[in-house]
């Protein structure tokens, strides 16, 4: 199929416009498929891609951009940038969140003796967060929430250099805290 971005063409018509987009929603949904690992994000990302295609195919048709050599190539870039987009925006609305996803809460209660003591360690935890850095703490909660170095990474932002770094002095931090006020200062 002849590229319908390459070549300036004046006669476009619907059924043009159609088979673009046929194109374009079987890159996006792959790509997102792949990085998100939901039908639905797939699906808000086939959605976001359309846009940036049909903002950039009127920018062509303007004579404000040049044709496109690769256009498949093309939209393969920008729905890899948008779900890495969508992706950190999910974990940025995880963390905003005070609710623990299901598969995060218990199956069956502790003794009360048990839940007295993890609620005193809980309150001496949450007081020893509250020292770190905003960034150490990101770091060290989504670690011990069961994410890797590299989700980290991909959430924040940051390096993955700078995300190992982060976690060790928040844990180098957290040690200090909480073992000197268990040894009773000293």
């Amino acid at each position: 199929m002849e590229d319908a971005l390459t070549e300036h063409d004046d006669k476009r018509t619907p059924t043009d416009a159609i088979a673009r987009y046929s194109r374009v929603a079987k890159i996006a949904f792959a790509v997102g498929y792949r990085l998100l690992k939901q039908q639905a994000g797939a699906e808000d990302l086939v959605h976001e891609v359309w846009l940036a295609v049909e903002a950039h195919v009127a920018d062509i048709e303007a004579g404000n951009a040049a044709p496109l050599v690769n256009f498949d190539a093309w939209v393969q870039r920008v729905a890899t940038n948008k779900a890495s987009k969508l992706y950190r925006s999910k974990w940025q609305r995880i963390l905003r969140s005070n609710t623990p996803p299901p598969e995060q809460l218990p199956r069956s209660f502790p003794p009360p003796d048990e839940v007295a003591l993890g609620q005193q360690l809980g309150r001496r935890l949450t007081e020893a967060l509250t020292t770190l850095s905003t960034n150490q703490r990101l770091a060290f909660e989504l670690y011990y929430q069961g994410h890797s170095y590299d989700e980290i990474a991909a959430a924040t932002g940051a390096p993955l250099g700078t995300v190992k770094v982060r976690l060790h002095r928040a844990r180098a931090r957290l040690a200090e805290i909480l073992l000197g006020s268990h040894d009773g200062g000293t």
